[in-house]
């Protein structure tokens, strides 16, 4: 665990906000590039991507609050503490939300414009999840016995909640399952007849699956729990939904395309 990776005078610079950073503009920038392939409005991609990325800010917090408001409501001071408390698949909902709302304003093809997004937000995840998370020491897992297991140091929140024993590398299992998901969602673009909304739905139903997954072998559970499942699963059950319904409009546009047009009487 190595959460900051220099300073400039008193002035911290933390491994896990430079990776988020880093990964917001890898993702952009590659975002941006299709689009201009895509002959599409390359202003408008960044635009979206702008308004995604301060909705990531705000809803991550938000999603934190409605998470852990009994926290908030004994010490409200904290919800001034905009440096900690974020949560991702509130960033996540906010900026899909937020980013659809702009590009139906500015009259462009949603969809297109999400696809676009969602087949680079893997690289950015990962890199933020193996690195940033990993250095940070959150998201970290349960006590493991298998040969892989991390021992994180003494001030790591880890630690601090089970001892000094091994415990699942759950943000390494993240990036791996996000890292496999890219060339995944590059294969499904190349697909004949691919229609719009496709990849959005890959995506989230992937992550979701995967999240939902390594979620039962996640320490930290100050996330959330109702019944059975984390707050995080409760989300992916929902995501999952989301993906189906695109997938099925999907197939409606498919099946639509590949229908012979109507003959022009005489």
């Amino acid at each position: 665990m190595h959460p900051i990776l220099f300073r400039v005078g008193s002035f911290p610079i933390h491994v896990y906000s430079l990776t988020f950073a880093a990964g917001i503009i890898l993702c952009a920038g590659l975002s941006v590039r299709r689009a201009e392939f895509e002959k599409l409005n390359a202003d408008r991609m960044l635009q979206g991507l702008f308004v995604g990325i301060i909705a990531i800010f705000f809803a991550s917090k938000a999603m934190d609050i409605a998470v852990n408001w009994r926290t908030y409501r004994l010490d409200p001071a904290s919800l001034t503490k905009i440096g900690y408390g974020h949560v991702f698949y509130g960033g996540y909902l906010g900026a899909v939300i937020f980013a659809s709302l702009f590009y139906r304003i500015a009259k462009q093809p949603v969809l297109r414009f999400l696809d676009i997004a969602a087949t680079y937000m893997p690289l950015g995840l990962a890199l933020h999840r193996a690195v940033g998370c990993f250095c940070a020491g959150c998201c970290f897992g349960r006590p493991t016995t298998l040969p892989w297991g991390v021992r994180f140091p003494p001030a790591a929140p880890a630690t601090a909640t089970f001892g000094p024993v091994p415990v699942h590398p759950t943000q390494l299992y993240e990036a791996a399952a996000v890292l496999l998901m890219f060339p995944a969602l590059l294969a499904w673009r190349r697909l004949p007849r691919r229609q719009p909304g496709e990849l959005i739905a890959l995506q989230i139903a992937w992550y979701a699956v995967a999240r939902f997954a390594i979620e039962f072998v996640r320490g930290d559970d100050d996330r959330g729990q109702y019944g059975p499942l984390s707050t995080s699963q409760w989300i992916g059950v929902g995501m999952l939904l989301v993906a189906g319904g695109l997938a099925l409009n999907a197939w409606r546009l498919r099946r639509a395309a590949a229908m012979p047009a109507a003959e022009t009487p005489a």
